[in-house]
């Protein structure tokens, strides 16, 4: 059965459960790393983020893997393995229903990761450099990318075999990257919203949010490829069917625009107000990371907002682990900054806070 809330958000009939599980993840919750710590890294080091990683809830991957990295990319396989293990435990402590919904979630996890094994047999990469970007968060295990990344491109196709993913990359050979990846992201989202489908309020929410981030990664792609110049068609068949408040014939309007239209015209959506300084930036000539900044934190924003509303159901997991993707992504976003030499100003304005 599925969950049953009252207008309160309380669970009807397994309430003890979700109250367990609750418990759980806010114990997990209070562990993140509050958003104060942000620009204290700025002015750490490397060597000094790593450091403070290992007094925190990364220690044990710090020191697992201390022996065999350091630096950048101990940080880097620290973060990965550290999101892992925590979308693990989710699951684990997740009740039969609502886990079904956090295991289609988190196979995102096995998408990236095949088109990281992809991206490197194309680009030459060596094995080493596809095991470090691996997060094994996903349902595939990780030895299977490992497999792909020592063989050759249709090896690495036929590795994927029996597995709901081998469909979208059968084509590799004869279409170009982009549209295999498309084509991955499209049955993702597809499963995941088929799988998100019920009345009861939680799920219901869930579901839209999964369709606003649809949203999202389309709006994303719908503006850094007009400021490109490419064609409305082939802008088109690079979205994703199935948003919330963008449909797909809305989209086949908005690719037709011009810039100055395409601009005017996402006045009517919810996203705007969160985009609408940083976008006169991009008619400057500024970066779009900051609009694309801008719109993955008012998505975040939204799953918190559900997450508190109804704190007896799948909502807290999934806000969970929105926030602990952000903790990631910043941390990761602040050494690869310090990396490449950026200064603390440009960092900043690409953190999710």
């Amino acid at each position: 059965m599925g969950l049953r809330l009252s207008r309160r958000g309380v669970v009807r009939g397994g309430g003890t459960n979700y109250a367990y599980t609750a418990a759980r993840v806010r114990a997990r919750r209070a562990k993140l790393f509050k958003r104060e710590i942000y620009p204290k890294m700025l002015n750490m080091s490397v060597t000094e983020i790593a450091r403070l990683l290992q007094e925190s809830e990364y220690k044990r991957e710090i020191d697992e893997l201390g022996t065999r990295y350091s630096g950048i990319d101990l940080i880097e396989m620290a973060l990965n393995a550290n999101l892992a293990n925590s979308c693990r435990t989710m699951i684990k402590i997740t009740q039969s229903g609502a886990r079904e919904i956090v295991i289609a979630y988190l196979r995102r996890y096995d998408v990236a990761n095949i088109k990281t094994v992809l991206r490197a047999k194309i680009s030459g990469a060596p094995s080493t450099a596809v095991e470090e970007a691996l997060v094994p968060a996903g349902q595939l295990p990780v030895e299977l990318f490992k497999r792909m990344a020592i063989g050759d491109l249709q090896e690495a196709v036929a590795a994927l075999e029996g597995t709901p993913y081998h469909d979208a990359v059968a084509d590799i050979g004869s279409k170009p990257l982009h549209l295999v990846e498309d084509k991955l992201d499209r049955n993702y989202y597809a499963d995941l919203i088929k799988t998100a489908q019920g009345t009861e309020v939680p799920v219901a929410l869930f579901n839209r949010l999964m369709r606003l981030e649809i949203d999202v990664q389309n709006l994303d792609s719908l503006l850094r490829l007009k400021r490109d110049g490419a064609d409305p068609g082939a802008i088109l068949d690079h979205m994703v069917p199935g948003g919330y408040e963008i449909t797909r014939a809305e989209l086949s309007r908005l690719v037709t625009l011009s810039w100055s239209e395409l601009v005017a015209a996402l006045e009517k959506y919810s996203h705007w107000e969160a985009i609408r300084e940083r976008i006169a930036q991009v008619k400057e000539g500024d970066t779009l990371r900051d609009v694309e900044t801008a719109l993955y934190k008012r998505l975040a924003e939204q799953a918190f907002q559900f997450s508190a509303a109804y704190p007896l159901s799948v909502l807290p997991i999934m806000g969970y682990i929105f926030s602990k993707r952000i903790e990631v992504d910043n941390i990761r976003t602040i050494v690869r900054g310090k990396t490449a030499g950026l200064s603390d100003e440009v960092i900043q304005r690409t953190l999710v806070l």
